[in-house]
């Protein structure tokens, strides 16, 4: 975690939590046991444009959720080859769930799903929301509204929680 200026601030909107990073450098770090199998869910809102802003970055060759000029956003699944642009300008609550399971890889973004063969010798330990993995670079200015992130595969409960994105958020995955 971070301290002082440099950590996210924890807000609400109709009741409802969430935290934002400013963009300047605010940051969170998780130490994950591996990033080998895991299953990542992620309700956010854009803020503001900044260059290659990032949502989330895991250490090693691994996940990077991006802000790049020209408000795109973007989703590098690094150990599976994906790459993946939205539209322009997006607006609202955005979901973005992330699978590997083994040499399988499957996202889940805008609308749309991507699987790859994985690169299973890419692997990482850390989760780190509102920077790059140095903790300074590319800082984002994002809404973060939910954040599953489990080192296994969700397997059957997919439906309970895509119902419950669409009553909590609006958003489906």
């Amino acid at each position: 975690t971070s301290s002082g200026s440099a950590r996210p601030a924890y807000k609400t909107n109709s009741g409802d939590p969430y935290v934002e990073f400013d963009g300047s450098n605010d940051t969170m770090l998780a130490t994950i046991d591996n990033l080998t199998d895991l299953t990542m869910v992620a309700v956010y809102e854009r803020v503001s444009d900044t260059s290659f802003g990032r949502l989330l970055n895991t250490s090693g060759n691994g996940l990077q959720v991006y802000t790049h000029l020209g408000f795109n956003q973007y989703v590098h699944f690094n150990f599976g080859g994906i790459d993946i642009a939205s539209v322009a300008s997006p607006t609202g609550d955005m979901a973005l769930f992330v699978e590997r399971v083994g040499s399988a890889g499957r996202v889940r973004f805008d609308g749309d799903e991507y699987t790859a063969t994985v690169n299973t010798t890419a692997t990482g330990t850390g989760l780190r929301l509102g920077t790059d993995n140095d903790g300074v670079s590319a800082p984002g200015n994002v809404r973060l509204k939910f954040l599953l992130f489990c080192n296994d595969e969700i397997g059957s409960d997919f439906a309970n929680l895509e119902e419950y994105l669409l009553t909590k958020f609006g958003v489906t995955l």
